[in-house]
């Protein structure tokens, strides 16, 4: 219906998209998607209240104004945009572009429990920085606000496709994903598209192209597909599936040559928004490249302590030069573990705070007086630990409940009422980007089901003090690490 006269409140929504676009408004599914469905694995800095103007009504902060970039001087919906051609065909865009087969540089299933802690993205495992009422429904992202995780580094938009999965709950929502967008989850390349029957594209902060059709149908699932081919991009609106797989059908498209290659920034960004307080939701977001192989996460520690029993830990398996000390014989290896009993042992690292990724796998020794007490600090004085340090602990007897710790303690030591075993292995994730980092607590594998998630903001109130990393306990018969790993995603 483009050039038709439409309510002024549509008008207004797209005003505010457009806002929204010009500030904070932003695993690779498809060979699962050839089936119409996809198993969810088990399984990532807040905007600027004031860089989501336009959308104070949707609980996502705001300012006043809207830009009437779409609108035309007299307000009418879908006037044309400068560059850009708009189409509503049944083309499937980007269909055959990619002979080599994409590549996931980013992906999120949001696939962590049900609540208010969004989790991590699954690729890279950044932590996911939520602002408004977002939460996780069903394996959804739902609510309104803005969610931003790092993507690493900026990716080249040749050869680049960004595909996401909405479902509407009323006539005035709308979502947004971006890629290349600011740390503030500000500019970047956004595609959004609103029930109102509105699909849309912008480029840092710059309105590129949009295109209209009626409204779209509540309750079912809408798939969005954007290839890009340097200033060029297709974007797709389709049921059933992605524009360029099998099944799909084609609802809307648009096209446009008209990208300036602006955005390079590093954050992904997920917008929800509704003006009449029910939810919209998203997900399978995913950003991938053809042909190019993503960026690997970089190694800084590893140690699985696949030695001899002795009362001497010795070096660690990588860096290969680098020797564990002790606070004494009680901490030693054993069964092909690092054992502390009340001491904790210390090995030379330094690592950066941003796109740190920490996994060790806990047990609790089975003794007279068995309790699980695992303590680990990072960039710390050699032998120092504990809670007045940047770190995590997870702590917890045979008494039906277990408590986690990120430190600072912005959020102290939660409570999780789930069993623990004496001998049984726990797999513990933390993710930390700058200042804020998710706390996983898993059974089987670092994938595995999920028995406690914690998340924490303000970390960087814990100053670093030293160069050392350190892991210790705090009593009861001990703690075991059967391994250590510490690694780096820089998206280099």
């Amino acid at each position: 219906m483009p050039g038709q006269q439409r309510s002024w409140w549509v008008v207004g929504l797209l005003g505010c998209m457009i806002a929204g676009f010009a500030s904070a408004c932003g695993d690779d599914f498809g060979s699962c998607r050839e089936s119409r469905t996809c198993e969810a694995d088990s399984g990532g800095e807040a905007g600027d209240a004031g860089e989501t103007s336009g959308l104070g009504a949707a609980g996502l902060g705001g300012a006043s104004g809207v830009d009437s970039g779409l609108r035309g001087d007299a307000g009418e919906a879908g006037a044309a945009i400068p560059g850009g051609t708009s189409s509503g065909g049944a083309g499937r865009p980007g269909e055959g572009a990619c002979a080599d087969g994409y590549t996931d540089w980013f992906t999120s299933s949001f696939s962590f429990p049900d609540g208010e802690i969004i989790g991590t993205a699954d690729f890279p495992s950044m932590p996911w920085v939520p602002t408004g009422t977002l939460r996780l429904d069903t394996g959804r992202l739902s609510g309104a606000g803005t969610a931003i995780a790092s993507q690493g580094a900026a990716v080249p938009y040749a050869g680049s496709r960004l595909r996401f999965r909405v479902r509407f709950t009323g006539s005035d929502q709308h979502v947004t994903a971006a890629f290349n967008a600011a740390n503030d989850g500000s500019a970047g390349v956004r595609v959004t598209v609103a029930s109102a029957g509105i699909l849309s594209l912008t480029e840092a902060k710059v309105a590129v192209e949009n295109t209209e059709f009626s409204p779209l149908e509540a309750g079912v699932d809408w798939f969005v597909e954007a290839t890009f081919s340097g200033a060029g991009a297709e974007v797709s609106l389709a049921r059933d599936n992605y524009g360029a797989e099998a099944l799909a059908r084609i609802e809307s498209t648009l096209s446009t040559d008209a990208l300036k290659l602006t955005a390079t920034g590093t954050s992904a960004v997920a917008v929800l928004a509704s003006e009449s307080g029910i939810a919209p939701s998203l997900d399978e977001l995913s950003l991938s490249r053809c042909g190019v192989p993503a960026p690997e996460y970089q190694p800084l520690l590893v140690d699985t302590f696949e030695r001899s029993d002795s009362t001497t830990v010795g070096k660690a398996e990588s860096p290969a030069a680098s020797t564990w000390k002790t606070s004494g014989a009680a901490v030693r290896i054993v069964d092909g573990a690092l054992e502390t009993k009340g001491g904790n042992a210390t090995i030379p690292l330094k690592v950066s705070t941003s796109g740190l990724r920490v996994r060790t796998t806990i047990r609790m020794v089975d003794g007279a007086n068995p309790f699980l007490w695992a303590d680990v600090n990072y960039n710390v004085q050699a032998g120092m630990h504990g809670s007045a340090f940047p770190g995590f602990w997870v702590f917890g007897g045979l008494t039906g409940y277990f408590n986690t710790g990120i430190f600072a303690e912005v959020d102290n030591d939660p409570k999780h009422n789930v069993a623990l075993s004496a001998d049984v292995p726990y797999f513990v994730q933390l993710d930390r980007d700058g200042d804020f980092a998710v706390l996983t607590v898993r059974t089987q594998s670092f994938t595995g089901p999920i028995l406690a998630i914690e998340a924490n903001r303000g970390l960087t109130g814990k100053p670093d003090t030293g160069s050392f990393f350190t892991v210790g306990d705090e009593g009861g018969d001990g703690t075991r690490y059967d391994e250590l790993r510490l690694d780096s995603y820089t998206g280099q």
